[in-house]
């Protein structure tokens, strides 16, 4: 039983090599209420994700949710992801994840009426190596992602949202991996030498918001500086908010161009704000 697994260890392993996957959008930031886009609020959610790779898919259902404090300008958040992974060919794995913490500082809000700058916000996330990288459940790193997130409303039903992030490992990971989402799997030993992570991210959204209902499209670019490589990635959105308490959203991030080892990635979220 041992060999098994050791053997299929090394043969995920094998086959990863040189097919890591880009970071697409990171998700764990500010868990905003869209009927006041910028300020962060309490929620609890449950979301439900689709990761198509290149070399397989990967599944993910994270629990958590965000406490908001001092007058609606600070945050906390925490994500405990389960995961399962699926590469052709071998057998499927399933586990906790990468847990994922976070705190947020809104630091601007606009004096008055007639400005369409409305917010200026801090974040700082970090994940953590709870969950095995071997099999796909995790990185094996811890990851930190600060991150800068501006909101604009230049009419009442347009709001756009660049964020600024940066994406580094406390410690070097193995190969080429310049992931961050689960089942980013390192290259076969000694291929390539080890390197913290260091990934540059820039997106910014743009919601038509009519009704408690947003139709978003988000262009992301992300430049890994490791590897000096960079990658477009898409995101279209629809989400609704009923009696400014409870939210439906699904989006899913599409490639366009640069690095080709996400196909695409497709997220739901419920969740509960009080």
């Amino acid at each position: 039983m041992m060999f098994r697994k050791v053997f299929i260890a090394f043969l995920l392993l094998f086959m990863a090599r040189g097919a890591y996957p880009q970071w697409p959008l990171i998700d764990d930031g500010l868990y905003l209420n869209p009927s006041d886009a910028g300020r962060p609020y309490s929620k609890i959610n449950l979301t439900g994700e689709v990761f198509n790779m290149v070399e397989g898919q990967l599944w993910q259902f994270g629990f958590g949710g965000a406490y908001a404090f001092g007058r609606h300008r600070n945050q906390v958040n925490l994500k405990i992801p389960f995961v399962r992974t699926v590469f052709a060919g071998i057998e499927s794995f399933s586990g906790i994840g990468d847990i994922t913490a976070g705190y947020s500082y809104v630091f601007y809000e606009r004096s008055s009426v007639t400005s369409s700058f409305s917010h200026a916000t801090f974040s700082l996330n970090a994940s953590f190596p709870t969950g095995n990288q071997y099999t796909g459940q995790g990185v094996g790193r811890t990851v930190i992602v600060p991150a800068l997130t501006l909101s604009f409303k230049p009419v009442e039903q347009v709001g756009v949202y660049p964020v600024l992030r940066y994406i580094t490992s406390l410690k070097p990971a193995q190969g080429e991996w310049a992931g961050g989402f689960p089942g980013a799997i390192p290259d076969e030993s000694g291929s390539n030498p080890e390197k913290r992570i260091s990934v540059l991210q820039l997106a910014g959204a743009f919601n038509l918001e009519f009704n408690a209902t947003w139709l978003g499209l988000t262009p992301v670019y992300t430049y890994d500086l490791n590897q000096g490589e960079s990658t477009i990635n898409l995101r279209p959105e629809i989400g609704k908010l009923f009696n400014d308490s409870i939210l439906l959203r699904l989006n899913s991030t599409l490639y366009i161009a640069g690095k080709r080892t996400l196909l695409y990635w497709t997220q739901f979220e419920l969740a509960y704000y009080f």
